[in-house]
This record gives C-alpha cells, sequence and structure tokens, in this order.
C-alpha cells in the first residue's frame, strides 16, 4: 500500500430548486458531468450536504417555504459525482426536521456515501467518522455553528462548534487515526475573509493537532494557508447551487457563482502538497460545476492569489470583518424600524443578546468597536466644553 491518499475538497450542495430540476430533467449523470474528470484521480472525495432530502410521506403542509430542501429522486447524482463522504453539520440540515435529517442520511448511506456532523442526539452528532485508504485511517470531526436556525437548540441536529468539545473529541480521535480533518460551518457570509475569531479558532485547532480544516457556510471562496503543519481552507464556496436563479445568491454575487476544488495528498505526515482547480457555476438551466479555461482560468487563479494575500494581512482580515459586522447592524436598524418593543423583547432580543452564537460573534464586536470609540472620545481634546456638556457634539 502506498499510504498516501489523493484527497478532493468541494463546497456547499444543493439541489434545492433549478439545481434538483436540472438533475430529473437531464438524469444522474448530468450535474458532475463537466467537473467529474478534475476529480475522477482522487482516492476519496469530500463535500458538504447544505440542502436535505424530503421524506416521501413529509406533509406538505409542514414544508417550510425557506427550506433549503429537493426530492429525494436526485440523490443518484452524488453517486454519479464519485463523492465518498459528506458533512451533514451545517445549518440547514433540520429544514425538514428530524424527518428530513435522518431520510437525507438514510439516502445517502444507501448511496455508499459515508456522512459525519449530525444525529439524534448530541454524542452521535459528534460521533467521528473513520474511513481507511491506502493503509491510511483518516478520520472526520464536522460542526455547525449554533446560528439563528438552530437557537441554541439541544438534541437532535448537527455537533455544535464549541471549542472545549472539538478539543475533547479531538483528543480521543487523534490517537486512533493517521490524518485528523475538522469540517467547521460557521460565521457571516460573503466576506473575502474569515472573521477574526474564526481565523483565530481555526489557528489554535490546528495547534491542537488538526492536520486539515475544511470550511464553508460563507458561500464564496476564502483564501488557504498553512498555520504548522496544519492546512486551513477558509472557505470552499458553492459546489451545486442556484447561484443564479437564487435571489440571495444573485444579490450577493459575483463570487457567490464560482470557487474550487482542493486536491491535496495526504500521508501519516498530514496534508502535504495541494492545488486548486477553479470553477464556474454555469448560468440556468442546470447551475453545474464546470472547470475554468483559458483567460477565466489564469484570472480564476489570480483571484485565489489574492484572497490568500488578504487572509495573510491581519489589518484587511479585521478591517473586513468590521465592515461585515456594521452591515448587521444596518439590517437589523431596518428590521426592527417599527417593530413594537414587546415584539422585539419576544423575538429577537434573546436571539441576537442571548446567546446563540451566530449574533453574539458580530454582536460582540460591534460592543467592542463601541468600546474603542468611548474611549477614544473620553480623552479627546473638547474645545466647546468651556460652555457646553460633553454630549453636545451629538445633539
Amino acid at each position: 500500500m502506498s499510504n498516501h491518499v489523493l484527497f478532493a475538497a468541494a463546497g456547499d450542495i444543493s439541489f434545492h430548486g433549478d439545481t434538483g430540476d436540472a438533475v430529473l430533467h437531464q438524469g444522474p449523470d448530468y450535474t458532475f458531468a463537466a467537473i467529474k474528470p478534475v476529480i475522477a484521480d482522487a482516492d476519496l472525495r469530500f463535500a458538504n450536504m447544505e440542502s436535505v432530502f424530503v421524506p416521501p410521506d413529509f406533509p406538505p403542509g409542514e414544508l417550510s417555504p425557506k427550506a433549503l430542501a429537493s426530492v429525494d429522486t436526485v440523490a443518484p447524482a452524488l453517486k454519479s459525482s464519485g463523492i465518498d463522504v459528506l458533512t451533514m453539520a451545517s445549518n440547514h440540515v433540520l429544514d425538514c426536521g428530524t424527518a428530513g435529517m435522518e431520510h437525507t442520511r438514510k439516502t445517502l448511506t444507501a448511496l455508499g456515501i459515508k456522512t459525519f456532523g449530525a444525529g439524534f442526539d448530541v454524542k452521535e452528532a459528534r460521533k467521528p467518522l473513520v474511513v481507511e485508504k491506502n493503509g491510511l485511517k483518516i478520520g472526520f470531526l464536522g460542526y455547525q455553528e449554533d446560528c439563528n436556525y438552530t437557537y441554541g437548540h439541544i438534541g437532535a441536529g448537527p455537533a455544535y462548534l464549541e471549542e472545549k468539545a472539538i478539543l475533547r473529541d479531538m483528543k480521543k480521535l487523534r490517537p486512533k487515526v493517521d490524518v485528523l480533518i475538522l469540517s467547521l460551518h460557521a460565521d457571516l457570509e460573503f466576506m473575502e475573509t474569515p472573521s477574526v475569531w474564526r481565523r483565530d479558532l481555526s489557528r489554535r485547532l490546528a495547534a491542537a493537532g488538526a492536520d486539515f480544516i475544511l470550511e464553508h457556510h460563507p458561500h464564496v471562496p476564502q483564501g488557504v494557508e498553512r498555520a504548522g503543519k496544519c492546512l486551513i481552507a477558509y472557505s470552499m464556496g458553492n459546489f451545486v447551487f442556484d447561484a443564479h436563479i437564487d435571489s440571495y445568491m444573485k444579490d450577493n454575487g459575483p463570487h457567490t457563482g464560482h470557487s474550487f476544488l482542493l486536491k491535496v495528498q495526504l500521508s501519516k505526515d498530514g496534508a502535504g502538497d495541494f492545488n486548486r482547480v477553479p470553477f464556474d457555476i454555469s448560468q440556468p438551466p442546470g447551475q453545474r460545476p464546470v472547470p475554468m479555461s483559458g483567460a477565466a482560468l489564469d484570472e480564476g487563479m489570480r483571484y485565489l492569489e489574492y484572497l490568500d494575500k488578504q487572509l495573510a494581512d491581519d489589518k484587511v482580515v479585521l478591517e473586513n470583518w468590521r465592515k461585515r459586522c456594521v452591515s448587521m447592524v444596518e439590517i437589523y436598524l431596518r428590521r426592527f424600524e417599527k417593530m413594537p418593543a414587546e415584539k422585539f423583547m419576544e423575538r429577537w432580543a434573546w436571539v441576537l443578546f442571548g446567546g446563540v452564537q451566530e449574533n453574539l460573534s458580530w454582536t460582540s464586536e460591534i460592543f467592542r468597536m463601541a468600546r474603542e470609540r468611548f474611549e477614544q472620545e473620553a480623552h479627546s481634546e473638547k474645545p466647546y466644553l468651556k460652555y457646553h456638556r460633553p454630549s453636545y457634539r451629538y445633539e
């Protein structure tokens, strides 16, 4: 045995909408036909399962219009793709409740695709997946940041992204595997760089013994870096997604419509040499991944290199993060403009400030920014103070 594994990783897969219709109309081989030759030489292929399959007996009246879900008859496309492993630790894993989560998992298992990162209780959700390939034992652990989809729910669903729990899981798994891979699903979306907290957490997990960290949720590509021996890909972006029709994706484009495949040599030394293969998500109908070529490929590689440089600049990472936090304030101010105080308290106060991790990350940053401003203002020169109170400038 070679004790080496060529590993191919991709981003978010959703068969909700146009992408699912393409499978139904064109057949299971259609979606991945253009990208399949790129990963054909890989020994192990991984991606993020962003949507769920609706069980055949699911009550139609219970299906949320906001659910990222599709019929299970599109599932054979995943088998055709050659994907071996899917993480289910995503914010959409309960979009059709526990029934949808379990049906998705069973459907994938029946296709021979292994999953991890979700379960009917915390223990099951945090259970590692170990895959043996070419004499290597490769361990996977997957986690999802508590967010506005999960609301701190305890029970069936994804394994939560909690640093102490992750470190405990890593400590148990590390002696049993040759390569330890973490899958993290977290952060605010559509940024060119990760938040400061996610970058710092990723580096701490790297120092604690992770060999390879694959991250999802921003829906756009982000940079790749080495942290010690660990390789960290901060966002794999979209892989199969309604990037050109879904208004949420389209309005936050253009980078929701392209990303990259990551191919990495794994060995007992961890994650070795890697290369990225940029691709575009084709225009409707279909919206499937198509490798870039010619001038587009050159431009795609330059953009990935630009993302790496952005990631390496602490000042840029902080600036991008704070700009995104301010944009969140703008979003919620518009939402709350005419909302009665009672409704705000019932619906939003506890979600924003009570403990939902996704919100605490950006509200905490806003509070830090406000504190910095307060300290700056408190010690600033105030020529007007002879005749006015300190709040004069803001009245």
